[in-house]
């Protein structure tokens, strides 16, 4: 273990970074290293650089860099003064989130990270719902690392409980993974409709292991929701921004939440910056009943973060086709290389692959890494682990299928 000044804090002080390697630059969807050797990164950058390491993309990033920082400011306070990115970003992004629906959302708060989306859902739903009603998460859900985060999170509950007290008012039941589950999931909520606020979790799990919802059994859930008012929030974090196939996943399942928490791939993990986008029946809400909400940090709005998701959010436009044409490729390229007797889970250019014996987990990941591919785990336990594959929506076919046989024989 090589003892550093900066801490890794996801293990010991001095524990290492994962896969230990010093990277110098970026390529297409490679990593590229000290020595030369190129990597192949499945997993889009921690999920965050969906685009891949894209010169176009970046070299308009870096226009706006320049224009803004030309003009001394690299910063502005959002709760002190105007600027105009703040209103135009925010028109853009709805519009996009629209999509033409007859529902639709009206406020954009800015935030820097998809943990600190979990810390003001978990603020409005207070505000909204009292102190008394509880919020539903899913066991296998993951919502990040500030305190709502961790008391929110199905998984990584013994790594946190030193952090006791946790936010109260979280309740953690079973993900439903067959109709039995969802018929128990659904009388669940029957039976204690009137303690319930609010349900919290990702359209599609992520770090728990890839798990898919029936579309049938997201549309009973949602029915049984708007019969007791209790509100839905949807974590689109990872499944934001074309990862599932549609630009979001409840663009796809047809159902909208009350609140969705975005990140990663919202500026292709340019710098910090998250948002949450409200309905404009809450708006409505809190605008009646004159709500105070207190939730802010300095860089919340950075111009920085805001003038690269804009270009981001443009890119994304001008590429529509190509992605969603290159998802569909994504996917059939994954379930057409996995073989029977090796099962896969997910959608889109989101995938996991059950091994459920660690060692052999981050063995896999270590041959994969000296092979020069790049994946994600999923460790919920001894026994249910695996790898994970977000690989750059934009990567080529060839590549990815010459990939895809190396891990598939690994596993």
């Amino acid at each position: 273990m090589i003892n550093k000044n900066y801490v890794v804090p996801m293990g010991e002080i001095n524990k290492n970074s994962f896969y230990e390697l010093e990277i110098t630059r970026g390529e297409g969807s490679y990593l590229i290293g000290t020595d030369g050797k190129k990597y192949l990164d499945l997993r889009s950058g921690l999920w965050n650089v969906s685009l891949g390491y894209n010169s176009e993309l970046n070299n308009r990033i870096l226009t706006v860099f320049q224009d803004l920082i030309g003009k001394q400011l690299p910063y502005l306070d959002l709760s002190s003064y105007i600027h105009p990115l703040y209103q135009i970003y925010s028109e853009q992004l709805l519009d996009f989130i629209n999509n033409g629906q007859s529902e639709r959302y009206s406020k954009v708060f800015y935030t820097n990270s998809g943990s600190e989306g979990t810390e003001l859902v978990t603020k409005l739903v207070r505000h909204i719902c009292g102190p008394n009603k509880r919020i539903v998460t899913f066991d296998r859900s993951y919502h990040g690392t500030f305190y709502a985060g961790i008391s929110a999170n199905g998984i990584e509950q013994d790594i946190t409980a030193p952090y006791a007290p946790k936010v109260d008012g979280f309740v953690h039941i079973k993900t439903p993974e067959n109709e039995d589950e969802e018929i128990q999931l659904l009388q669940h909520i029957e039976n204690h409709h009137q303690s319930i606020g609010a349900l919290l979790f990702e359209p599609v799990i992520g770090s728990g292991g890839v798990h898919v919802f029936r579309q049938s059994f997201m549309q009973e859930l949602k029915n049984i929701l708007d019969k007791y008012n209790i509100l839905l929030i949807f974590d689109e974090v990872a499944t934001g921004f074309f990862r599932v196939g549609q630009r979001f996943a409840f663009h796809e399942l047809k159902i909208v939440p009350d609140l969705i928490i975005l990140s990663k791939s919202i500026n292709n993990g340019t710098t910090p910056m998250g948002a949450v986008v409200m309905k404009e029946s809450l708006c409505q809400w809190f605008e009646e009943k004159k709500i105070y909400i207190e939730h802010f940090s300095t860089q919340n709005g950075n111009l920085l973060g805001i003038a690269s998701a804009m270009e981001t959010l443009k890119f994304y436009k001008e590429k529509e086709e190509m992605l969603l044409t290159n998802v569909k490729k994504i996917e059939k390229i994954i379930r057409d290389s996995i073989t029977t007797h090796t099962k896969v889970n997910g959608k889109g250019a989101m995938f996991s692959i059950p091994i459920n014996d660690r060692l052999q987990t981050m063995r896999i990941a270590e041959e994969l890494k000296k092979l020069g591919i790049l994946t994600y785990l999923y460790i919920n336990s001894e026994r249910d682990n695996g790898l994970t594959l977000f690989p750059p929506l934009l990567i080529e076919s060839s590549i990815l299928k010459r990939a895809m046989k190396m891990v598939v024989r690994r596993v």
